[in-house]
């Protein structure tokens, strides 16, 4: 699952490039962050493959290996810096787009202003991973090191409570904006729905603090096996994420996608009428084959009135032979 994420932020980061590219736009601020973001997700998503012990139970685990809530616990920290890294270069990828598109002073200061809450969100996120624990090394050790731990419902709620507010206020920045654009009514909402397609990152967000509560156990609550819900939905929060950030830059994708689609339909549409249409001034039927075998094909002339004034019968292997016959109840007669 964590590959799969992977690679569909890595095909939508690649479509965003050669966007750019194709329509010879020079790579902005942004496109620098999402790559950078990128990089985090790697070191994510490697980090989620190779953890310790997370899916199975907690008692089967202790059995094989001890120390194995403790490597889980560790790898979660780990994780949770990964994650809040790539979580803040995305948002703030977002926001440098929002106002290099709607370069207006209310927009850079509620960018700059949410902005400086997310990485405010970062810094203390990194900060309860690394010192959640007093010594630090019990949050590794555990029962084994004497101290104290922050509460582990504490610190995921104000992890994740704060990120789903700023996902909120960052969905919802740059509609006004759009709704200001001398557009029709059918492009703004399409506009609009780009934007709110981040809307799904807001869900993933709750059922991932969902998760996380169920963690506040401890080693009671089965953790290695409750830890993988979690692993689960940080992989397509940060992955969905990074679509999001990526499809308002896309159009020229979907443009040369409904170009080439419209030029194969009336390619279509061509080919069905030139096999249907008639001569002009000539319509065609096949008569049966001649006394020598040969099909016969003729070709009424139309006169004004629509009735046909002359017959040419085109004999197959004899195109230079042309034989006329008159209409109408002409004398025999006139032949000497």
């Amino acid at each position: 699952m964590s590959i799969a994420m992977g690679l569909l932020a890595t095909l939508f980061v690649g479509l965003r490039v050669w966007a750019r590219t194709y329509t010879r736009i020079k790579h902005g601020l942004d496109d620098s962050i999402v790559i950078s973001a990128m990089l985090f997700i790697y070191g994510f998503i490697v980090i989620a493959v190779y953890r310790g012990g997370s899916g199975k139970h907690l008692a089967a685990n202790l059995m094989a290996e001890p120390r194995v809530f403790s490597r889980a616990v560790l790898y979660l920290s780990v994780g949770d810096i990964l994650y809040a890294t790539s979580i803040a270069l995305l948002k703030a990828s977002i926001l440098v787009m929002y106002c290099r598109i709607f370069p207006l002073r209310s927009m850079k200061v509620g960018g700059y202003s949410l902005g400086v809450i997310v990485l405010m969100w970062w810094i203390a996120v990194c900060l309860l991973a690394i010192f959640q624990c007093r010594p630090v090394r019990k949050a590794w050790g555990m029962s084994t090191t004497e101290g104290t731990c922050i509460d582990k419902g504490i610190w995921f709620t104000s992890v994740a409570v704060p990120n789903i507010v700023t996902d909120v206020a960052i969905l919802a920045l740059p509609v006004r904006q759009v709704s200001l654009l001398r557009l029709s009514r059918a492009r703004k909402m399409a506009v609009s729905g780009i934007f709110l397609l981040g809307g799904f990152v807001v869900i993933v967000s709750c059922l991932r603090l969902r998760c996380l509560l169920d963690l506040r156990g401890g080693e009671d609550g089965d953790f290695t096996r409750l830890v993988a819900c979690v692993w689960w939905w940080s992989d397509v929060e940060i992955s969905i994420g990074c679509v999001s950030a990526c499809l308002p830059t896309l159009r020229p994708l979907a443009r040369l996608l409904v170009g080439l689609f419209r030029r194969h339909t009336m390619s279509n549409r061509i080919t069905d009428g030139l096999n249907n249409v008639e001569t002009i001034g000539c319509a065609r039927s096949r008569h049966p084959q001649d006394m020598t075998g040969n099909g016969v094909e003729s070709c009424e002339h139309l006169g004004d009135e629509g009735a046909p004034t002359a017959d040419l019968n085109l004999r197959q292997g004899h195109s230079n032979e042309v034989s006329t016959v008159a209409l109408g109840n002409q004398d025999s007669h006139l032949q000497s």
